[in-house]
């Protein structure tokens, strides 16, 4: 709850470009929301840290409280790695937007460091998905907007 409270009202922040009609949203928050928001909070933060985790623990890295500071240091910059690489799929987040997924996802990792609860960040990242959905902010995957296709004549196929 520490953690999302400061990225909810960053979310808040955002200019609101696509509100969805009730029936849209409602399906949105179901889906992009719910579902697709704690797919995406295990994968890209809880998944990268436990396998950097379990693989410094193999190594015999993992001991005294020094060490687990410096394993968990080397988690969170592979959870990192792989929050840029998935947003980078992206057109939204090839700009400095990537900074606040990085710093959203990140906190998110950290959390799921703290604690242990891979709750952390599953929770966390839904309410996240919702409250761009709720504020009329687009979750990729979305087109691109395109001023040329506004200038391009709709193309009418004829039955040959």
């Amino acid at each position: 709850m520490v953690v999302i409270v400061p990225l909810l009202r960053g979310i808040a922040r955002l200019p609101a470009t696509s509100p969805l009609s009730r029936r849209r949203s409602v399906n949105a928050w179901a889906w992009e929301g719910v579902v697709y928001g704690i797919a995406e909070g295990a994968l890209l933060s809880a998944l990268p840290a436990l396998v950097v985790w379990q693989a410094a623990d193999a190594a015999g890295w993992v001991g005294g409280w020094m060490s687990q500071v410096g394993v968990g240091a080397l988690a969170l910059a592979g959870s990192v790695v792989v929050i840029v690489t998935h947003h980078l799929g992206y057109w939204d987040f090839r700009n400095r937007q990537m900074l606040t997924a990085i710093a959203a996802c990140g906190a998110l990792t950290v959390a799921y460091l703290a604690t242990g609860s891979v709750l952390a960040p599953v929770v966390g990242h839904a309410p996240l998905h919702v409250a761009a959905i709720v504020h009329g902010v687009p979750l990729p995957p979305h087109e691109r907007p395109s001023t040329a296709a506004a200038v391009q004549p709709e193309r009418h196929t004829v039955p040959v």
